[in-house]
């Protein structure tokens, strides 16, 4: 009976660190830009000064507590001058949106991160279940992402924020 009730423990304290991550799926068309798709990895270029893309709804309950964290993987040579996120519904406005630092170029895959609930701690109040991404200003804009996800924050991600913040740093 104890090896059971440490079983179960065990089981539960598991449940407990495990990480949540909420795939968000891009669709096939979007504004102001080219798409192409191969397994979870998107080829997106800009054609107009508003590229962006509306992601396919969530469904179902999450902690928006906890899981306030945009990731994903990029590969850009261009570099895009900024990424803003809205998340709704409603999906409009500066009112429910963050806009984060430059993605740098890069020729390996890099992570980017972004916190919404530390950018916009007043907008951030409830399990959002619409994203629309707009990669940059600019036509003529190149970026590879893969692994597009909502999910909890990590400790690892402060490291990640702060490489990308010293390599803003250092281009001026």
């Amino acid at each position: 009976m104890k090896r059971f009730a440490m079983a179960v423990y065990a089981m539960f304290a598991a449940l407990a660190l495990a990480e949540t991550s909420i795939p968000l799926e891009i669709p096939e068309k979007g504004n102001q830009l080219a798409l192409a798709r191969e397994g979870n990895t998107h080829l997106i270029t800009s054609t107009g000064g508003d590229p962006y893309v509306q992601c396919k709804r969530i469904s179902g309950e999450y902690d928006h507590e906890g899981v306030c964290t945009l990731a994903f993987d990029y590969i850009s040579k261009t570099g895009i001058n900024q990424l803003q996120v809205f998340f709704g519904p409603p999906i409009g406005g500066a009112g429910q949106s963050v806009t984060t630092k430059e993605l740098l170029p890069t020729a390996e895959w890099t992570p980017f991160i972004v916190n919404l609930k530390a950018l916009a701690p007043r907008q951030w109040i409830k399990p959002f279940t619409q994203f629309r991404l707009d990669f940059g200003t600019a036509a003529g804009k190149s970026i590879l992402i893969r692994d597009l996800v909502l999910r909890d924050a990590r400790e690892q991600d402060r490291a990640i924020e702060e490489k990308a913040f010293t390599a803003e740093k250092m281009k001026y």
